[in-house]
């Protein structure tokens, strides 16, 4: 007990050395290179207190330290700002107000990284008419209060910053209104590690259910992509068909996409992206699987511009070489048959709803049988 009592005496002194005159004269003497160890808050003290901290501080320092950032967390190619900007042409913000909010929200909102992907698909998807985005004052102001910041979610306080410029009409945009957040018209609950239980089932619940909040973003991303393949399969006379469509839903990781996954109580529905958020990706392609009791729906959708010479699946070879590729003779004739018969056909459009229709009608009817029959 001495020992540690000496020892915790010994650190305070030493700290209470460390004096601010002390500090400033560090700062003068080493320059940015001690500013470096101080947060994005702490830097707009120091220049609000300190004359040699303004003197080192200066835009330039603020400008390289939010390009390290943006390095550092891997986002370049999605996202940049504005470091030419000077008040003007019905912009008040100052300069450095600017550059000092916007490096606050960069180094205190997280790991941005995840958010790669979800922009790239949004960009092949029109969502965003290209990419890096730039984010200027207006949309730094967007971000709202440091106690709305700081009580969210760190992807919420990154989308923040851009989800606004997404889209049309700020459908994308999120809002916080007397404490609820909102995705467009969207009311958004977020569950952390510390709020949801280790026995929560996305399957029982009553609402709609997503596995974090980059996925929900992406499942409202408006749809522009081009319907390829259509099938339907029914678990009655196709039961191996129609688990191995279910699996691909409910299984953990999956070995030729990335998926996004959805609940709505007995309906399961899913996207799983073959391409579209890499780097060198030319469109977007995404196999959506919908299960309604004992009737599942695969479609397979793409972005890639469709031949005009061709016809079906032959439209757009890109996406009907890569999907062969990445699901395998295995997949592809237990999901789709033969990815080259589009299936659904203008013609058979009505005929083939009403045949849909009555299928799901027998599956409910067979499974409240099952259920009934369990209870007695």
């Amino acid at each position: 007990m001495t020992k540690r009592a000496r020892t915790e005496g010994a650190s305070a002194a030493s700290a209470a050395s460390l004096s601010p005159s002390l500090f400033l004269k560090v700062l003068d003497e080493a320059g940015s290179a001690v500013a470096d160890y101080i947060c994005a808050a702490d830097l707009y003290a120091l220049r609000l207190t300190s004359r040699v901290a303004t003197q080192q501080l200066t835009d330039n320092y603020l400008v390289q330290r939010i390009n390290r950032c943006i390095t550092d967390q891997q986002i370049g190619g999605v996202l940049t700002f504005d470091a030419s900007y000077q008040p003007g042409d019905g912009e008040a913000t100052p300069r450095m107000a600017y550059l000092l909010q916007l490096l606050c929200v960069l180094e205190d909102g997280g790991q941005w990284a995840g958010w790669v992907g979800p922009m790239r698909i949004a960009r092949h998807g029109r969502v965003v008419e290209s990419l890096p985005i730039t984010v200027r004052p207006a949309d730094v102001r967007r971000v709202g209060s440091k106690a709305v910041f700081d009580g969210r979610a760190d992807s919420l306080k990154q989308y923040s910053l851009f989800g606004h410029l997404l889209g049309q009409d700020e459908a994308m945009a999120l809002r916080q209104i007397d404490g609820v957040e909102q995705l467009g018209d969207t009311v958004v609950t977020v569950y952390t590690q510390q709020t949801l239980s280790a026995t929560h089932e996305f399957a029982v619940n009553n609402e709609m259910d997503y596995m974090s909040f980059r996925h929900l973003v992406v499942k409202r991303f408006p749809s522009h992509e081009r319907s390829m393949c259509h099938r339907m399969i029914n678990g009655a006379s196709a039961q191996a068909r129609w688990q191995r469509a279910v699996d691909l839903l409910t299984q953990a990781a999956i070995p030729w996409g990335r998926q996004t996954r959805t609940v709505d109580n007995g309906r399961r529905s899913g996207s799983i992206y073959l391409c579209g958020g890499g780097q060198h990706d030319t469109f977007a392609a995404l196999m959506y699987i919908d299960n309604f009791y004992y009737v599942a729906t695969i479609d397979l959708y793409t972005t890639e511009t469709p031949q005009p010479d061709q016809e079906g699946p032959f439209r757009f070879p890109q996406t009907l070489q890569l999907a062969r590729q990445l699901l395998g003779k295995d997949d592809e004739e237990t999901l789709f048959g033969d990815l080259t018969i589009e299936f659904l056909r203008f013609g058979q459009f009505h005929s083939l709803l009403h045949l849909e229709a009555k299928l799901v009608e027998e599956a409910v009817i067979r499974y409240n049988a099952r259920r009934n029959s369990s209870k007695h």
